[in-house]
């Protein structure tokens, strides 16, 4: 029994780990686990969560995700991990991934550290919640948010992009140093779902993209680096987020 991958990737989390181990060519069973199954979203099974929202996994998957309540996991044998960034980092040090992505130089790797923290308590708790509120709770309830519900969001994101401008993309093509690291990984998972789903027509929204031109292309130029690269054939990785995948499959990267 090998590396087991249990994901979603509908969860940028989820794809941030399902990217990093295709691009490095890990090998590895993915368990596909859908958050949202058997309605337009799906109804939330009472008593899981994830990085981004989660469900019970049905039929054989249960056991192991609801052992912790969250995707992604990972089993390796029967070693049980669970958090996005924990799952990186494990991955990058048993498979010996190339340097760039966790540094070994001290500095480097402490930038990146840097980031992985700060992304934690700024853009992953900004960014899915532009989704909520703009997306998926009118969807739900039939009902838009109060106006300035939505505004008190979108000033939120506009700040934490601000401060990803400023203090770490500033006019460098990665975040850390001068190739892809996971700072930029998980970067850019997040920051593609903003961009593709939430900058839309709200005059706030717009504003937004227009004055941060630099949050918002720079994910598009880095994603399309990574998906020519890790993915075997075009649409994969949406593919597997909408659920055309099966439960389980072999993926060698």
């Amino acid at each position: 029994m090998g590396l087991e991958l249990y994901l979603d990737l509908l969860s940028q989390p989820c794809r941030a780990v399902y990217l990093f181990a295709k691009k490095n060519h890990i090998p590895f069973e993915l368990k596909n686990v859908e958050l949202f199954k058997d309605s337009i979203l799906g109804t939330k099974v009472p008593g899981a969560e994830a990085e981004g929202g989660a469900t019970h996994p049905s039929g054989s998957q249960r056991k192991e995700t609801t052992r912790v309540k969250k995707v992604p996991i990972l089993k390796d044998e029967t070693f049980i991990l669970s958090e996005g960034t924990a799952i990186l980092l494990y991955l990058s040090r048993k498979y010996n991934t190339p340097d760039h992505w966790y540094p070994s130089d001290l500095q480097k790797r402490a930038k990146v550290d840097e980031y992985l923290s700060w992304h934690q308590a700024t853009i992953r708790s900004n960014a899915p919640k532009t989704m909520w509120i703009k997306v998926l709770i009118p969807l739900l309830t039939g009902q838009p948010l109060p106006p300035e519900k939505l505004q008190e969001v979108m000033d939120g994101l506009a700040m934490a992009l601000d401060y990803f401008e400023g203090l770490f993309l500033q006019d460098k093509p990665f975040l850390v140093g001068s190739e892809v690291s996971l700072a930029d990984l998980v970067a850019i998972v997040d920051l593609m779902q903003v961009t593709l789903r939430v900058l839309g027509p709200h005059p706030s929204l717009g504003l937004i993209a227009l004055q941060r031109q630099r949050a918002v292309r720079w994910p598009k130029r880095q994603k399309r680096k990574l998906m020519k690269e890790a993915m075997e054939r075009p649409g994969e990785l949406q593919g597997a987020g909408m659920g055309g995948q099966k439960n389980s499959q072999r993926a060698t990267g």
